[in-house]
C-alpha cells in the first residue's frame, strides 16, 4: 500500500483564505450592454462650444487662437509706416538742426556811478555782439528783455527791438540801462569795489527765437543769455560820478529752452 503524502515538517499547511482572513477577490462576467456589473454608463464630457462668428482668429495645427494673416500683415504694414516716418524726421533734425547763437559783451561804459546810503544811481551802455554761426538756418529774435544785477540783485532792466540774422552773419545789439536810486544789500561791498578800481557785473539776456531755412520753421524758442562776472574798471577814486569802461570782451552762455518740454540746450 502506497504511502499518504505528507506535509513537509515545519511548514503551515496550504490554506483556502488570503492572508489576514480575507477572502479572495470575486470574478466578475462582464454584462451583455458593455458596462460593468454596476450598470451605469462612464461619465459624459460634453464637447467644447463653437467660436463666436465673425472672429479674426482661426485655430491652427497645434490648437489654440492665432492671428488671422490679414491682422498680421496690418501690423507689421503700421510698424513698418511709424518706422519710415520716424526715420524721415531724425534726418530731417540732422540736417536741419540749428546751431546756438553766439554772444559776447563787447562794450560797456557806466556812467554817472553814484552809490549812497544803499543805494545806486548810474547809467549803463553796453554792446552785444550776436553771431549767428548756422549755415542753413536763419534766425528770429521776438521780445527781447535785458538786465543789468550786482551780485543777485537787479538793478535795473530794459526792452529791446526784435531782429533778425540771416545765414552766417553777426550783429551788435545796444542796450541802455539806468537805475535810479536802486537798492543794493551790500552797498559796502560795492563801494570798496568801486574804490579799489574794479567792479563786476552781470548781465541776462532773454528773448523769445525761432530757427527757419526756406519754409520749414522750428516752434518758438525761449533763449536766455548770461554774462558773468564783466568786469569794470574805475579810476582808484573815492569819488562818485566817474565813468568806468569793460576792461576785456567777455564771453557769455547761452541757453535754449523750448517752451512746451523745458528741454535746455547749451
Amino acid at each position: 500500500m502506497a504511502e499518504q503524502q505528507k506535509p513537509a515538517t515545519g511548514y503551515p499547511a496550504a490554506s483556502s483564505q488570503y492572508p489576514g482572513g480575507y477572502p479572495p477577490p470575486q470574478s466578475y462576467a462582464s454584462a451583455s450592454n458593455g458596462y460593468p456589473p454596476s450598470g451605469y454608463p462612464p461619465p459624459y464630457y460634453p464637447p467644447p462650444p463653437p467660436p463666436p462668428p465673425n472672429q479674426g482668429y482661426y485655430y491652427g495645427e497645434s490648437g489654440g487662437y492665432r492671428p488671422s494673416p490679414f491682422f498680421r500683415r496690418l501690423i507689421i504694414a503700421t510698424i513698418a509706416i511709424f518706422l519710415i516716418v520716424g526715420a524721415v524726421f531724425f534726418i530731417i533734425w540732422l540736417i536741419f538742426r540749428p546751431q546756438i547763437p553766439g554772444f559776447s559783451v563787447n562794450a560797456v561804459t557806466v556812467r554817472q556811478f553814484n552809490i549812497s546810503g544803499g543805494q545806486l544811481t548810474a547809467n549803463w551802455d553796453v554792446s552785444f555782439a550776436v553771431d549767428n554761426r548756422d549755415k542753413k538756418m536763419e534766425v528770429s529774435y521776438g521780445r527781447i528783455e535785458a538786465s543789468v544785477f550786482y551780485n543777485d540783485y537787479k538793478l535795473a532792466g530794459t526792452t529791446l527791438s526784435p531782429f533778425q540774422l540771416e545765414k552766417k552773419s553777426n550783429t551788435t545789439l545796444t542796450a541802455n540801462f539806468a537805475a535810479v536810486s536802486a537798492f543794493v544789500s551790500d552797498s559796502s561791498k560795492l563801494a570798496s569795489e568801486r574804490s579799489a578800481g574794479q567792479v563786476h557785473f552781470r548781465f541776462r539776456v532773454w528773448s523769445i527765437v525761432q530757427f527757419q531755412s526756406g519754409g520749414w520753421r522750428t516752434r518758438w524758442r525761449s533763449l536766455e543769455v548770461r554774462c558773468n562776472d564783466v568786469e569794470i574798471d574805475f579810476p582808484r577814486s573815492t569819488t562818485n560820478g566817474t565813468e568806468g569802461t569793460l576792461k576785456s570782451p567777455s564771453g557769455c552762455s547761452v541757453y535754449i529752452i523750448s517752451l512746451t518740454s523745458g528741454n535746455v540746450v547749451e
